[in-house]
């Protein structure tokens, strides 16, 4: 385990006090043992309906329906390479191929391999096995490196040394009946890893993040000041209120907030990815001294009145005297405005709408981006699946994540009061509503055109 604790440094010009996260290494906890049991097998073959499966056929990934096979496609441009193992989620029912040149998803839906976006904690390496545990991570081993995802996101942890990971190379993942994973050498040696084992991550607020509340800097950051504890180690994640995505706490440092007042919450895992919510605090984010309220208007003003002195001074030069103040003011007016947008794109302050600052204008994608878009569906009795505008579902808002991330990060009673409400909303004479999923809907660009692929489930959650 690792100890966070944080030191202050004193304070900066602005008078915030900064505090810098330490980490304390604690011996890990038991790690990976040599297995002398039968190594099971890498899974070849995923069922996704009693007629239709995936199969691995010497490497290759074949979609079979009843007598029909043909091999799948794929949005890399050189393709997948050879394939060593298949993972089904036992949730969303995505597959998960571990193959030459990556980590591939697909689903019943979306029968193309496509590479997903992947974040920190990803294990670097040639996959050469991948399972899907009960409850949905994603444990990935390749040629050189061992680790488990959030298939959320597709970030999570990589193994090292310090928690007893055997040397490279790595020739196969599986997984025994009563929940340990066995890592297969290319020497062939066996070793076995329990997960979950010993107590949940553990941490605490300091400071002033201990009162709900801190100061940041003009700049967007702001330091908190954590004490975790966590086996194999804590990673620290963050995420600002009204979004869906985490992002590292390296140091212990908040960024990438605009001016204002921020919902931050604050979420510790240990090496297997159990997660502990701090719950959410307020950052404070100051404007920068040049845009202080005491400095800015008058500053506007003045810029406005040079801009109008000089257009009364050309208007006088070319014997527009009649019409001057007209003219001054107008053309003023439009220089004013113009130089707007183009403070507001330099910023690229979204807020600034409809100034040329917003994305709208400005966001370009090239071959191989992905376009995302969050999309609701809810679950039926019968197991059919309906998908719903948010507004069909009764959620007003402003953007994509407004409301959505919370209830991706929000407790299981609310999961289950939302699909009460959607089961109320229900057309007449359809199934009963047993759950629902948010999904990150994935459009793939390729030299070929646009082409859908396998979303990220976001949620997936049914009633009991």
């Amino acid at each position: 385990m690792v100890a966070f604790r944080a030191a202050c440094a004193g304070l900066t010009r602005a008078g915030w006090s900064v505090c810098v996260l330490a980490a304390v290494a604690v011996p890990a906890q038991d790690g990976f043992v040599s297995y002398g049991g039968p190594v099971p097998a890498p899974i070849g073959l995923v069922r996704d309906s009693p007629t239709s499966a995936f199969v691995l056929r010497d490497g290759i990934l074949h979609r079979v329906r009843g007598d029909e096979s043909h091999a799948l496609a794929s949005t890399a441009p050189l393709g997948p390479g050879r394939g060593y193992a298949l993972a089904r989620h036992p949730q969303d029912g995505r597959v998960f191929l571990a193959a030459e040149r990556g980590l591939f998803v697909l689903d019943a839906e979306h029968d193309v391999l496509d590479a997903p976006s992947t974040r920190d904690g990803f294990p670097e390496g040639s996959p050469r096995g991948v399972h899907v545990d009960a409850e949905g991570r994603v444990w990935l081993l390749t040629d050189r490196a061992f680790g488990v995802l959030d298939p959320r996101y597709f970030q999570g942890r990589t193994f090292d040394r310090r928690d007893g990971l055997p040397a490279p190379p790595f020739r196969a993942l599986g997984a025994t009946d009563d929940g340990r994973l066995v890592l297969v050498t290319e020497s062939g040696a066996a070793f076995a890893y329990r997960p979950d084992r010993g107590p949940a991550p553990s941490a605490r607020l300091l400071g002033d993040a201990a009162d709900g509340r801190l100061i940041g800097a003009s700049d967007g950051t702001a330091v908190v000041d954590v004490e975790a504890e966590a086996r194999g180690g804590a990673t620290l994640r963050f995420r600002r209120v009204n979004h869906h995505l985490l992002y590292p706490l390296e140091a212990g440092l908040i960024h990438g907030l605009k001016p204002g007042s921020h919902g931050v919450e604050l979420v510790v895992e240990d090496r297997d990815l159990r997660a502990r919510s701090l719950g959410t605090i307020v950052v404070d984010v100051p404007y920068p001294e040049a845009f202080d309220t005491s400095f800015l208007p008058y500053a506007a003003l003045g810029g406005f009145a040079l801009l109008q002195l000089a257009f009364l001074l050309v208007a006088a030069r070319r014997g527009r005297l009649r019409n001057r103040w007209r003219h001054a003011m107008l053309s003023a007016g439009l220089s004013f405005w113009i130089a707007l947008m183009l403070l507001a794109g330099v910023l690229r302050y979204g807020k600034a709408w409809p100034l040329i600052g917003f994305s709208m204008y400005t966001e370009t994608y090239e071959e191989g981006s992905v376009l995302y878009q969050p999309r609701l569906r809810t679950l039926h009795s019968d197991g059919t699946r309906q998908d719903l505008t948010f507004q069909q579902a009764g959620l007003i808002q402003d953007g994509y994540w407004q409301v959505v991330s919370e209830i991706v990060h929000g407790k299981r009673g609310r999961w289950r009061s939302f699909t009460r409400r959607l089961d109320r909303r229900r057309q007449p004479g359809s199934a009963r509503v047993v759950g629902f999923e948010i999904i990150d809907h994935r459009v793939r660009l390729t030299s070929d055109g646009p082409v859908d692929v396998a979303p990220n489930v976001l949620l997936h959650h049914r009633e009991p």
